[in-house]
């Protein structure tokens, strides 16, 4: 007689947190001799990502004309002449407009946004 499926994933469900459990509380022991509290340590430092990589991954860059209208963006905005909020913004809002391929949308807005800034791209 064979048992139903849900009896089988029941058992494995069971099988795997007991499992867990008793991983966890053999792990703890080792790390946590009597009386000491447990100190976790990261060895890896969280980085954030730079603004060219922010923009570049954020607006789906495929073309070299693509990364390089980017890289003049970044410029500007480490010379001071175009806001970073601005920029993180207006890639925001492009990829409302079109997920797929954002790129055009803010490549149009962020010409319009430096012009009226008086700064030329």
């Amino acid at each position: 007689m064979t048992q139903p499926k849900s009896y089988i994933y029941r058992s494995f469900g069971r099988f795997v947190l007991h499992n867990l459990l008793g991983l966890v509380v053999v792990t703890i022991s080792l790390v946590a001799p009597l009386g000491e509290q447990p100190v976790l340590v990261s060895t890896v430092a969280a980085q954030e990502p730079t603004l060219q990589t922010t923009l570049e991954t954020g607006l789906k860059c495929r073309k070299d004309a693509e990364f390089e209208f980017v890289g003049l963006v970044v410029e500007k905005v480490q010379a001071g002449e175009l806001p970073r909020d601005l920029m993180i913004g207006t890639m925001r809002w492009a990829q409302k407009k079109k997920p797929e391929f954002p790129f055009p949308y803010f490549q149009f807005a962020v010409q319009k946004q430096a012009k009226a800034l008086g700064v030329s791209l």
